[in-house]
């Protein structure tokens, strides 16, 4: 992106943050502390990005529309000084801006127009950046998925009189998965 990425970045944790690591098993384990001193069973398991926006409908219209007008303005700028220095009309691809290519083109068409230096085409990359994100983040991608469930713990009995016998299950779109014939019997840990 030419744009430092909008997303926000959770660590997401596992355990608990204070009292944990109590009781026998605690007697023999390394106790690990937090920022306090308190014990704690926290582990950071993964990383959540996400973008979240919050604001009034109204407000994000006024925005949308006095930058569309402000867009509108420099290409219009732009294509009356490239009528004025060339003699030929000026198009711009906002795609294309998002690209290395797009801009080195972008860049040398506004060098031969003499305003290289305003770095015009950083300008428009930014103005458009929402939204090339959202349809970045929205396009279809054909990509293989694979999924290793190495283990379960402390499955609840669904059986009376013994523990259960815990299957496999997963979806991904449209398309399920269905392990019940590969199911492991009496097993609460599989």
């Amino acid at each position: 992106m030419p744009v430092e990425s909008p997303f926000d970045q959770y660590m997401i944790k596992k355990g608990q943050s204070r009292g944990g690591g109590g009781g026998l098993l605690g007697l023999f384990s390394k106790k690990k502390t937090d920022e306090s001193g308190e014990v704690t069973t926290e582990q950071i398991m993964g990383k959540f990005k996400g973008l979240i926006t919050v604001d009034s409908k109204q407000r994000m219209e006024e925005f949308e529309i006095a930058k569309q007008e402000k867009l509108a303005e420099v290409k219009r700028v732009l294509g009356q000084l490239s009528w004025k220095v060339k003699n030929k009309e000026l198009k711009i691809d906002s795609q294309k801006l998002q690209t290395q290519e797009g801009r080195v083109k972008f860049h040398f068409m506004m060098e031969k127009l003499g305003v290289g230096h305003l770095n015009i085409q950083e300008y428009l990359s930014k103005q458009d950046h929402n939204e090339n994100l959202r349809r970045m983040l929205l396009k279809e991608t054909k990509c293989i998925v694979r999924c290793y469930v190495l283990n379960a713990a402390n499955l609840v009995s669904r059986d009376s009189g013994s523990d259960s016998d815990p299957y496999l299950i997963m979806r991904l779109g449209k398309k399920k998965y269905n392990e019940r014939e590969n199911y492991q019997e009496d097993e609460p840990d599989p």
